[in-house]
């Protein structure tokens, strides 16, 4: 899988041209997108609203963007403003069955994902996973919530949104700008056109308007959050990179400016680390967050994660308020 993985990314990004063959199955994929929406526009297809404010958090290519500190970080300014946040995840990489179910800090990853496992981790919010976005939406309401949050979910029209945001990958970009399977891209770049912010990771301005945010180291911590070494423990240290998210590159990139020496090892994304996974030798080991949640039952030793929050502008947040108020009005009104 891996090895598939790797050959597809090289294609889409580095410029490998073997995936040209697969137009006819891209050519497919977006008669299917182009059916699907006018299936939900003309009203074939049934779609809600919750009657509390929707937010989506997407992204328009596969593979990691920022996507979920985004989720954490917005959470978090909107709790401040008085609300009461719900996430909504679809719980990719679980084996639960029965939904709407609720997520909480001492749910196992491997029943709910680790995306969602995260998020309950790192907010003082409802997050509730399920496959049907408007059943999970509306039992985030009866859980009292008034605004619901969407971890992706942008091409899920079933459900209603207030507002669409798509984060974007700065370093990998678009990719060679083609939709699946030819190339990364889940919805054509001109679908940034009609949604109401496009975030970048990075410092690459690479649609307007946009918002540039990073990723900010904040601290390292053991696996099973008894040490706190610090950041300054990773300089001129050798250590091994385990990663099993979507953008590897940019983990190591972020070690190495972190002064560590880092040894690079990825797998596929939401991968289900065993202990073999791992080198056998002294040296430690650090993962990232959302991996983290996934290997506390391995019990590693001298194993460590990286925690990362998202700078997001105060811009953005100001645009936001203003259009979330204005949401309100009109519905007073």
């Amino acid at each position: 899988m891996l090895n598939l993985e790797n050959k597809f990314n090289q294609a889409w990004y580095q410029g490998s041209m073997w995936t040209l063959v697969l137009f006819p199955l891209a050519w497919f994929y977006q008669w299917v997108l182009w059916l699907r929406k006018l299936c939900y526009h003309t009203g074939l297809f049934s779609s809600e609203h919750p009657q509390i404010p929707v937010i989506i958090v997407g992204n328009i290519s596969i593979g990691g963007t920022g996507k979920t500190p985004v989720v954490v970080a917005l959470a978090r300014h909107l709790q401040k403003k008085g609300h009461h946040v719900g996430i909504l995840s679809r719980g990719y990489g679980g084996n639960e069955e029965i939904f709407p179910c609720l997520v909480t800090e001492k749910s196992e990853a491997a029943r709910v994902g680790d995306e969602p496992c995260l998020l309950a981790q790192s907010v003082n919010a409802k997050v509730v996973i399920d496959p049907v976005r408007i059943r999970g939406a509306r039992y985030l309401k009866q859980l009292g919530c008034d605004l619901i949050i969407s971890d992706d979910g942008l091409q899920h029209y079933a459900l209603k949104r207030d507002i669409e945001i798509v984060v974007v990958d700065g370093d990998r970009g678009f990719g060679n700008k083609h939709l699946l399977p030819v190339g990364p891209l889940r919805e054509s770049i001109s679908r940034l056109k009609n949604v109401d912010y496009v975030l970048i990771n990075g410092n690459k301005p690479l649609f307007t308007p946009s918002h540039l945010f990073d990723l900010q180291p904040l601290d390292l911590f053991s696996i099973d959050n008894k040490h706190q070494p610090g950041l300054d423990w990773l300089e001129n240290r050798k250590v091994h990179a385990c990663v099993g998210i979507g953008n590897p590159k940019r983990f190591f990139k972020t070690l190495k400016q972190l002064g560590a020496l880092a040894l690079e090892h990825s797998f596929p994304d939401h991968h289900v680390f065993q202990k073999d996974d791992f080198p056998v030798d002294d040296l430690p080991i650090i993962v990232t967050e959302k991996d983290a949640v996934k290997m506390k039952q391995l019990k590693l030793k001298n194993c460590y994660y990286l925690k990362v929050s998202a700078n997001l502008p105060n811009e953005f947040f100001q645009q936001l308020d203003f259009q979330l108020k204005k949401s309100q009005l009109k519905k007073v009104n």
